[in-house]
């Protein structure tokens, strides 16, 4: 034993040489300590050696390391579009990993002969590993492992990560609501399952912050063998309602599921059975609609659930009148809509407080504008009571606004007034698909923007992904905002999937007409869709422009004069009489005709602009100048700039010659100007649609030589126009261009290519015609 003052005694001079007296006492100490040697070692307590072996350091470094991962993991998986369950995978295999790297620290020790069991670690390799700051091996492992769990998950999610197409990016707030299934067994009955399908759907896509399909998308399934996983990536929702409806005597019962699309599992089933009413039928759409705002964790304000509560009729057989309305609206078809108002109008008389059948009853009367060439201020004043009796019943029902959107559109009225209607509806239903079908064309035509048109009928895309009609608006859209190709390759992909859509066969004519000047597959995109949808008098418009851009004279007359005999309130259909006249026989007569017949339509500055070029009566040159002036406020503003505008170039461009027709050369120059530097300061991606209106705007201007190197661009670059002597026959830019420049060599020489590549183009129309290649035009005694 060392006694216990041994820590008092004197410390020896490191200097002198020991004593032979202590030697004795080290030999002494010597011995003590091999005895000790000898003797077992008191066992140390569990907690000092958890402090030896480094394990609360252990467990306190993975801790912070774990810690640090799932911020990491939080802020950065979103952005590598890695999905929530790896999220949840790494804090999960973190919390696995804390006790496996306690164990680790506790059985494993770094000794100076490497990492071994720590029950087969001598007692001073236990002290080496004691004195050292570290265990190295179990704070690189308490490090390591989590980080290997989180780097090799990240790296694997962005190395497979695909791209998504925008349509079907799944949100977590997003519903299908799929066909339901008519239970009664009995055909007539399919109407009244599809129109409570339509009307629930309806009702779900009123609430805001829910991205809701569209009626469109939804109606591709029904009957589908997809499974519901499946269906929900197609259209990029994260859940799906299906159901049922049984009409049984004086009973409904309708059955609901809600189902987790990216699982195929139910979140919740009900049944609701109910006495047969229409104010039962709308108290359970009430009931299903708030289950379904629950499961998906939306708030609804008081307002939407006071409107989703309420009941739009209590009348059984005007709710069944409805909807039949619906179900021919749906098809979007001349005969279709004149059907639809039929039931909605037996739907008012059966209930005069019905708002929203005023609302559809007052679209399908715009809407024949379009479709079947009804004139604009004959439709507008049918609507007038219309939209004022639905907004005097309900001042909150989208469809009121869209109506009054397009009624202050088509009455020709304030542009800001008829903005603001819109984008009222798409406040009250940003789900809404007809806010959006009706929008578009305003803001593109009526407003000069094409490209918000592009944005706006983007996000109704991603709403209605399989919407042929709004893909085609899309694609037109493009075209205008001068990405043709984009807009070619979308409609490609379209048509293979919806052959029998007339709209799309026409957009696709159009952009063949307009961008490329590929007259043969416009000539049969177009005939196509007249096969189609025969009535509808703009494709007969755009069959007569690619027929005379080929300089076929007869078959341009023949398609002008059905525009003439079958839609005589067509809104151009003084200006399609103008050409036919014109092109058949005494210009002057039909010059006359015109000018006493006019409308205001699309053709307005083209129709003016040939009476004041043509007409050999001064005061009749001075009438077609008055009528465009008003116009032309909306294209230049006061400091004499043109705004940027769709149309803008080319109404401008028939102004200026009006004005020159006139004599008014002064105000003829100061357009002119105003024309030259809009074309300076255009982006060069920027094309006009009337391709030869630029080169006009210079040939007006004096700027012969410029004019003359925008035409030779154009054919170098594989163009072809037709530029006659033919006044009508093309377009007015074109009759105008020609006289122009025709006493120019470099002029005539470049006309010559292109007359070439026209005759080419012409002959390889007869042959597709001879070859039965083109579809057959109905006759007109059969329309």
């Amino acid at each position: 034993m060392v006694p216990n003052n041994m820590t008092d005694s004197p410390k020896p001079d490191p200097t002198q040489e020991p004593s032979p007296e202590a030697k004795p006492v080290d030999d002494a100490s010597a011995s003590t300590k091999e005895a000790k040697a000898d003797t077992p070692a008191a066992k140390p307590s569990f907690f000092a050696e958890l402090k030896r072996r480094k394990v609360v350091r252990v467990a306190i470094t993975y801790a912070i390391v774990a810690w640090l991962i799932v911020q990491i993991a939080a802020a950065t998986f979103p952005g590598f579009e890695i999905p929530m369950w790896a999220f949840r995978f790494v804090v999960l295999m973190l919390i696995l990993g804390f006790p496996v790297a306690l164990l680790l620290a506790w059985a494993f020790e770094l000794t100076p002969d490497g990492i071994k069991l720590t029950k087969n670690v001598s007692e001073g390799q236990k002290a080496a590993t004691s004195q050292g700051k570290r265990n190295w091996l179990s704070y690189g492992f308490a490090a390591a492992l989590p980080t290997l769990i989180f780097g090799a998950l990240a790296l694997y999610f962005y190395f497979t990560r695909s791209v998504v197409d925008p349509s079907s990016e799944v949100f977590e707030k997003s519903i299908a609501v799929l066909p339901f299934d008519n239970r009664s067994n009995v055909d007539e009955d399919q109407f009244f399952t599809d129109g409570i399908h339509d009307d629930l759907l309806t009702q779900i896509s009123r609430i805001r912050d829910i991205k809701t399909i569209s009626r469109t998308s939804v109606m591709a399934y029904k009957d589908t063998t997809k499974n519901m996983r499946q269906i929900g990536e197609e259209l990029g929702v994260a859940t799906l309602l299906e159901g049922g409806v049984q009409r049984s005597g004086d009973q409904i019962r309708i059955n609901m599921q809600l189902i987790d699309a990216s699982k195929d599992k139910h979140i919740w089933a009900e049944t609701y059975t109910r006495e047969m009413s229409a104010r039962n039928v709308f108290a359970i759409q009430s009931e299903i609609t708030d289950a379904v705002a629950a499961a998906l964790r939306s708030v609804l304000s008081p307002e939407e659930q006071e409107h989703l509560k309420e009941a739009p009729t209590e009348n059984l057989e005007a709710l069944e009148a409805f909807f039949e309305g619906r179900k021919e609206l749906n098809k979007r078809t001349a005969e279709s809509i004149l059907q639809a108002i039929v039931h909605f109008r037996r739907a008012v008389e059966l209930d005069s407080s019905f708002a929203r059948a005023y609302a559809q009853w007052a679209i399908c009367e715009l809407l024949l504008i379009f479709h079947a060439g009804r004139s604009p201020e004959e439709q507008v004043a049918k609507t007038e009571s219309l939209i004022e009796s639905a907004f005097g019943l309900d001042t909150r029902l989208e469809d009121s606004y869209v109506a009054l959107g397009m009624q202050e559109r088509y009455r020709g009225g304030s542009r800001m007034a008829t903005a603001l209607a819109f984008e009222k509806a798409v406040e009250l239903n940003p789900n809404n698909i007809d806010v959006y079908a009706e929008y578009a064309p305003f803001l593109i035509w009526d407003m000069g923007r094409p490209e918000d048109a592009v944005e706006l009928l983007e996000k109704a895309y991603r709403i209605d992904p399989k919407n042929a009609q709004v893909q085609g608006n899309l694609a037109d859209a493009l075209r205008l905002s001068s990405q043709s190709e984009e807009a070619l390759e979308l409609l490609s992909d379209v048509i293979r999937e919806n052959p029998d859509q007339s709209h799309l066969h026409h957009v696709l004519g159009v952009i063949y007409i307009d961008s490329f000047q590929d007259y043969p597959n416009a000539i049969e995109s177009l005939r196509t869709a007249h096969s189609l949808n025969p009535l509808n008098p703009n494709i007969l418009s755009s069959l007569a422009q690619v027929y005379a851009s080929v300089g076929d004279l007869d078959s341009t007359v023949y398609w002008l004069d059905r525009i003439v005999r079958k839609h005589p309130r067509y809104e151009d259909v003084e200006f399609c009489r103008l050409k036919r006249d014109a092109l058949s026989g005494d210009m002057q007569a039909a010059l006359d005709t015109y000018r006493l017949n006019y409308t205001i339509g699309n053709q307005l500055f083209a129709g003016c602009s040939m009476v004041s070029n043509w007409d050999e009566d001064p005061s009749d040159k001075a009438w077609a100048l008055e009528q465009i002036e008003g116009p032309i406020e909306f294209i230049v503003d006061e400091d004499q700039r043109l705004l940027p505008l769709v149309w803008a170039l080319e109404a401008s461009v028939l102004y200026a010659s009006a004005l020159r027709a006139n004599g008014l050369h002064e105000e003829a120059r100061s357009i002119q100007s105003a024309i030259l530097e809009y074309l300076s300061e255009r982006d060069e991606k920027k094309t006009s649609w009337a391709v030869t209106a630029p080169m006009l705007a210079y040939a007006l201007a004096g700027e012969t030589q410029i004019a003359l190197a925008e035409l030779r661009g154009y054919v170098e670059s594989g163009g072809a126009v037709l530029l006659t002597a033919e006044k009508g026959l093309v377009s007015i830019y074109s009759d105008l261009l020609y006289e122009e420049l025709k006493d120019e060599s470099e002029f005539q020489e470049l006309v010559a290519i292109m007359n070439e590549r026209i005759a080419a183009q012409r002959a390889e129309i007869e042959r597709m015609e001879a070859n039965g290649e083109l579809a057959p035009i109905p006759k007109m005694d059969d329309l």
